[in-house]
């Protein structure tokens, strides 16, 4: 084989432009959103009392099972609304449809209750008519919750043109 060749293929497998997922996911969610908050507590605990109080099983305890309440309750909503993934490619992927940019109709930010939970609800076109699907955003910091949801702006940063689509966010 020529290397010549070798080179110019590899340079076009790297120019190819690969779909990229923009959606979140719930485990996203759990490093983000449910981890940090028992951690913290632990640490608190810990050096508040120099650490003599608390084994190294009650912490993991305190971790665990915090963690896991916490996810449970942030997440608990969107499950319910059953959202699809989101990737960005040479098209929207919105669940298994292809979808072009110029067949999304509205992009409405959802905020679940007052808590963490974003969503962004995505009105397209396509062969069946008008259809609607929600996304579970990428987890933001709780220092970042003011910002539009992330998912929404790593979709208008390749997409531009999507800009004058976006409604008003609404609490649901």
């Amino acid at each position: 084989m020529n290397p010549r060749h070798r080179v110019s293929g590899i340079l076009a497998s790297m120019s190819s432009y690969e779909p990229k997922r923009i959606s979140g996911t719930y485990w996203e969610r759990f490093l983000m959103n449910a981890l940090p908050v028992p951690v913290l507590i632990v640490l608190l605990i810990g050096l508040k009392n120099s650490f003599e109080s608390l084994s190294l099983i009650e912490a993991a305890l305190i971790i665990a099972f915090g963690s896991l309440l916490i996810w449970i309750i942030d997440s608990e909503p969107a499950r319910r609304k059953n959202p699809v993934n989101l990737f960005d490619g040479t098209v929207l992927q919105i669940g298994d449809e292809r979808v072009p940019s110029n067949a999304i109709h509205s992009i409405t930010p959802l905020q679940v209750y007052k808590g963490w939970t974003r969503l962004v609800q995505i009105e397209y076109h396509c062969d069946q008519g008008l259809k609607t699907a929600i996304i579970l955003s990428k987890p933001a910091p709780f220092w970042m919750m003011w910002a539009p949801p992330r998912t929404l702006r790593l979709l208008l940063k390749s997409h531009p043109e999507l800009a004058n689509r976006v409604q008003t966010e609404r609490t649901t």
